[in-house]
């Protein structure tokens, strides 16, 4: 039976106006018209990569992965059938659906076919989800309707309809040459006319009472996008940004709870933290009118904020204020802040939205800062890779968390913690409660999609991730997870090159999660040298300690392990980057057969808390070259139980751990049988770019089951190489 597949994708439905009633009463025209809009649209389709799916009656529904491939496409069947006298309604939905045995199936189906039966004649209704994806594209234009509940639909539909002008040049001698539908046209155009005519004399009177009564421009545009850029700290000390980043944080919150406005996400902001780029450039790289930014200072209980918004294109103040308040009132302040820039954007905030506003993250203050600093030190964990970070993120959120369980950011927090340590269950736990908490919130959904993707669970890991793209379609990290969920767990690359370009798509600086999916893609692929020119460009621009894993994954896949230490030790002198760059020069070292070297590495690594991940097992082959066969003996026990559990509950990676740590403990047979398991399930993994230069197989080389799992991973990855090199070369993914 074939596979069911899942997948985020842009749904299109169209449906023909007036065809039933034809079909009563001229059924051979009716046979003409559907020929004809077939004729049309299947051409079309393809020409937007797009799929057919199926035909049901005059209706028609295909797929796309780009949510602006099927609104260009929607476009100009309107325009083509218009031409042909054929009136069309289409509806437009992005989300999950289940393609199976060329059917496909969903809400993402039910909600486009629903917006495809309110749309108007000639008209095209989108929902707000591929709004957001099309909203700022060159020559696509639409206006907002309202929001619906639809049928067997459980949340209510943001609808749009996207710009349907009438073609200015329509063959009227071709319409009335087309058989059965003559008289039916020629109705249409008149009635056309007629309303055009009526809405010009209503424009015209219209304007000239707007500039009787309303003289004056209006400050406010209709599209109220806005970016809150991060904070700056006016403290002497330092150490105290977490107090301008949890304010920063909380009235981007806040405003992100007021559905009139459209406000970028924290991550897609994070990245102009000091930035070296105008307040319009910035503007037009997030795609926002209006900008809000802000400096906080406390002293003692005193908290002083200051805050402007500014409209955005043209660097001008629309408002500004400076709060100088008791810190217990900061809770105060926050709302009072977001409720201001919204009654300046003459925003409705409705009842609903402002008891959600008025809800104070904790009710203890002493909860609160517990909670800020961890996030703090989560952020300079990911800048450094240094457990320390992590350990003391981990302490400040029990605290919080012993202070007020019901913490929400605190059990964000504890989520992240525990994915990070490869400790998914525990963050499966804590996610879950975030999303009981606020389903409306993202980034539970996108920590519960992750963990299941570490664990294999391919299926919870895209219901997962889907559902934190609909809440919010612009976060980088959600489009990571859904790249390493299709490229490591199902395979399909066109899917995950598309995320991962999707997530290159938010930031103009590549942050090091990004950098290490996009120079590992390179280097998978075989482009060696525009992955360093990329890693050596950002390394000087950014300065950011985790991207030395890239050097080491760029040269441990070449096998050129001695030169990668030379250019670690040359670049580690030159940066303060001590943690990342013991743990490289320990790796690097071990594969070269430095045995000495290699274990001071190691204890330096120990000595600064980074012991976590596969070098703890590796530390084992060094010990077995000293002659330490007991110590490495008890090490490789521990991690291979480890790894069993981990395999047992779905995690395809485990079996390359235990394939390398039963190789070591000298049972072959049982490391080729567990390679064997990726050529069985038809599975790929970066790890394979490595194997062949892998000293931990060493003994297992010369088997003819070891070359002809070889076999199976240079054919394997031939073909993923010439997928993904095509989808470059045709723009699908830009370097």
């Amino acid at each position: 039976m074939p596979e069911k597949k899942r997948r985020l994708a842009a749904i299109m439905f169209t449906d023909i106006v007036g065809y039933t009633a034809l079909m009563g009463s001229d059924e051979e025209s009716a046979f003409e018209l559907l020929r004809r809009n077939r004729d049309i649209q299947k051409p079309l389709i393809e020409k937007y990569d797009g799929e057919w799916m199926k035909e049901m009656g005059d209706g028609i529904l295909a797929s796309f992965f780009s949510a602006t491939d099927a609104v260009l496409c929607a476009a100009e069947i309107q325009q083509k059938t218009m031409q042909e006298g054929i009136s069309l309604r289409i509806g437009i939905h992005e989300g999950e659906v289940v393609f199976n045995e060329g059917d496909v199936l969903g809400d993402g189906v039910n909600v486009a076919s629903r917006l495809e039966e309110l749309a108007e004649e000639g008209c095209t209704y989108i929902s707000g989800a591929i709004y957001k994806e099309i909203k700022n594209k060159k020559g696509v234009k639409a206006k907002f309707i309202g929001e619906k509940s639809l049928k067997n639909v459980d949340d209510p539909v943001t609808i749009y309809q996207v710009d349907c002008e009438v073609p200015t040049e329509v063959d009227d001698q071709n319409i009335s040459a087309k058989s059965g539908d003559k008289k039916i046209a020629g109705r249409h155009i008149q009635k056309l006319a007629f309303i055009i005519l009526i809405l010009g004399f209503v424009t015209i009177a219209a304007l000239v009472l707007f500039k009787t009564i309303i003289p004056e421009k209006s400050n406010i545009l209709e599209d109220k996008t806005i970016a809150v850029l991060p904070f700056k700290n006016l403290s002497t000390n330092l150490d105290e940004q977490y107090l301008a980043d949890g304010m920063m944080d909380a009235i981007l919150n806040h405003l992100q709870k007021i559905g009139e406005l459209d406000v970028k996400s924290r991550t897609s902001v994070e990245q102009f933290r000091n930035p070296t780029l105008s307040l319009p450039e910035i503007a037009k790289r997030l795609n926002v009118n209006y900008i809000v930014e802000g400096s906080f200072q406390k002293v003692g209980n005193e908290a002083n904020l200051v805050v402007q918004l500014l409209l955005a294109d043209e660097d001008r103040h629309i408002w500004s204020e400076e709060y100088t308040r008791d810190w217990s009132d900061i809770f105060s302040v926050q709302r009072e802040v977001a409720q201001a820039i919204a009654s300046e954007l003459k925003t409705v905030i409705t009842a609903k939205e402002k008891i959600n506003i008025e809800l104070p993250p904790t009710t203890n203050l002493e909860a609160y800062d517990n909670g800020i600093r961890g996030i703090s030190m989560i952020e300079n964990y990911s800048n450094t890779l240094d457990d320390r970070y992590l350990e003391r993120a981990n302490k400040y959120f029990n605290r919080a968390l012993q202070l007020d369980p019901n913490y929400y950011d605190a059990l964000i927090g504890k989520s992240k913690i525990f994915n990070i340590l490869n400790d998914y269950d525990s963050g499966i736990y804590y996610a879950d409660l975030v999303t009981k908490m606020n389903p409306k919130d993202d980034r539970g959904y996108e920590l519960l999609g992750k963990a299941y993707g570490n664990l294999g669970n391919a299926r919870l890991s895209l219901e997962n991730l889907t559902k934190a793209v609909q809440l919010n379609p612009e976060n980088n990290q959600t489009f990571l997870s859904l790249s390493d969920t299709y490229c490591n767990l199902l395979n399909n690359y066109d899917s995950g090159i598309y995320f991962l370009s999707k997530a290159l798509s938010f930031t103009y600086k590549v942050k090091p999660s990004l950098l290490t999916h996009l120079t590992r893609l390179l280097i998978q692929i075989g482009h060696f040298d525009k992955a360093v020119e990329i890693l050596n460009k950002k390394i000087m621009e950014q300065n950011v300690c985790s991207d030395f894993i890239n050097y080491h994954f760029y040269f441990s896949t070449q096998g050129r392990f001695q030169e990668g230490i030379e250019f670690m030790d040359s670049l580690c002198a030159m940066m303060s980057c001590e943690i990342i760059c013991n743990r490289s020069l320990f790796l690097l070292n071990t594969y070269e057969g430095n045995i000495q070297m290699a274990e001071e590495y190691y204890i330096k690594c120990k000595d600064k808390g980074f012991m976590r991940g596969p070098q703890n097992y590796i530390i084992a082959m060094v010990y077995q070259k000293q002659g330490r066969m007991e110590e490495a003996e008890k090490i490789l026990q521990i991690y291979l139980e480890e790894y069993k559990g981990r395999m047992e509950e779905g995690d395809m990676g485990a079996n390359i751990h235990l394939a390398r740590i039963n190789c070591l403990l000298g049972n072959f047979e049982e490391s080729l049988r567990i390679l064997n398991r990726f050529q069985d399930k038809d599975r790929w993994n970066e790890y394979f770019n490595f194997i062949r230069e892998d000293p931990f197989l060493e003994e297992i080389m010369d088997f003819p089951e070891f070359n002809d799992f070889v076999k199976y991973v240079d054919e394997k990855g031939e073909k993923i190489r010439i997928k993904v090199t095509s989808m470059i070369e045709e723009g699908v993914f830009e370097l």
